[in-house]
């Protein structure tokens, strides 16, 4: 009996490493093309006529039974796109729109079992637009021996636009809560709107800030002969002021050192010889200041 030949061995396991691999490729195609029934639930968005805006509406999700190849459905039951109706040539005040299969694009291979509930009815109502003023959200209380000196929240005012019925009730839109405990010296707070009532929306996204300052309502500490530290942007600059007094409030418990307070001058680069910097200070936490003595000084670029 003749003996196979190297290359005739090396064919007989390549046949057998393809054979094995179509075996598995089969396998995965068979087990993941079963069809199966998976449950998807859509959120339903309407696209009302020109000049209207939704006033009414029956149902704001809608579940569909989808059947297909595992592959398939599983991806497209996991996308969290919503169901848009476009209801824009429609010219009654109200309407029932049956949702039919044509109403969403499906991926290849998926269709459609079952759709629940069929009709929407959807009610319009005539759009209008108004500005309100935007009210801060406060929980918590600043400290007792604080008090605000300044509080401004910007923009003052925001467009919002919905059905007119709707409409009438708003006055104010509001921030999400702003915990004033958590305040305290100067700065400011980027601060999101809360969501409006059903039907109306903002006009565009805009970005709220709270500007403020919190200070002590009296001081327990008067530092005296601080030194400055200057942070200039040019090296050529004179001033008189290299020392300066401050009005503080400190817990009782806290033992200040004048090493512990920081006093800086941020001289920038102008093109007048004279200016007045406006002095920071950095403080412990918890300690809280009310004034520095000057508050600005006067510094002569040359």
């Amino acid at each position: 009996m003749k003996k196979k030949s190297a290359k005739s061995l090396i064919q007989d396991h390549v046949l057998k490493v393809l054979s094995l691999f179509f075996a598995v490729f089969l396998w995965f195609y068979v087990v993941n093309s079963e069809p199966i029934l998976v449950k998807r639930t859509f959120k339903v968005k309407i696209k009302a006529p020109v000049g209207k805006a939704v006033n009414k509406l029956s149902h704001n999700f809608i579940e569909v039974e989808l059947k297909g190849a595992r592959a398939f459905v599983e991806d497209y039951a996991n996308d969290d796109s919503s169901l848009i109706l476009n209801l824009v040539k429609i010219k009654d005040k109200s309407y029932q729109y049956k949702i039919t299969n044509k109403d969403f694009l499906l991926p290849f291979g998926v269709e459609i079992n079952r759709i629940s509930p069929v009709n929407i009815k959807v009610s319009f109502d005539r759009k209008i637009k108004k500005k309100v003023p935007i009210k801060i959200e406060e929980e918590g209380r600043l400290q007792s021996q604080l008090h605000f000196t300044k509080k401004k929240i910007s923009p003052r005012e925001i467009m919002i636009e919905g059905p007119i019925s709707a409409m009438r009730k708003i006055s104010t839109v509001k921030t999400e809560p702003i915990d004033l405990a958590e305040l305290a010296g100067e700065g400011d707070v980027v601060v999101n709107l809360q969501e409006l009532p059903r039907f109306i929306s903002y006009e565009r996204v805009t970005t709220t800030k709270l500007s403020y300052i919190v200070k002590p309502k009296s001081a327990n500490y008067n530092l005296k002969n601080i030194e400055i530290t200057f942070v200039a942007k040019t090296k050529k600059y004179f001033t008189k002021t290299k020392q300066v007094s401050m009005d503080i409030l400190a817990p009782d418990d806290v033992r200040l050192k004048k090493s512990d307070i920081k006093v800086f001058a941020d001289i920038p680069k102008s093109k007048y010889q004279n200016i007045k910097v406006r002095l920071r200070a950095e403080l412990p936490t918890g300690v809280h200041l009310l004034q520095i003595h000057p508050p600005l000084i006067d510094v002569r670029l040359e």
